[in-house]
């Protein structure tokens, strides 16, 4: 439920500030990867910090850009749970 509360307040605070995370060249935090990517937080802070996602450290923060994001997405070959490629 928790959960929930921030991803509410994080789309009320981007609404407010004029900016959407579906915007190509929004700037997304943690929490907003992990909602477009339904990963848990945990996951994309482990993908950041072995750099298997684009993203870059400002003031100790992890940013990623949304067109880095799809452009990554778009790349990325599609896997199974045990790593291995899927058929087309």
């Amino acid at each position: 439920m928790e959960q929930y509360l921030v991803a509410a307040l994080v789309s009320a605070t981007i609404a407010l500030e004029g900016m959407s995370v579906s915007e190509p060249d929004a700037v997304l935090t943690i929490t907003e990867v992990s909602e477009y990517l339904k990963l848990a937080e945990s996951t994309v802070y482990r993908l950041a910090k072995e750099r298997k996602l684009p993203c870059r450290k400002v003031g100790g923060a992890w940013r990623f850009s949304r067109k880095g994001i799809d452009d990554w997405l778009a790349q990325t070959p599609v896997e199974d749970a045990g790593g291995h490629e899927m058929p087309g």
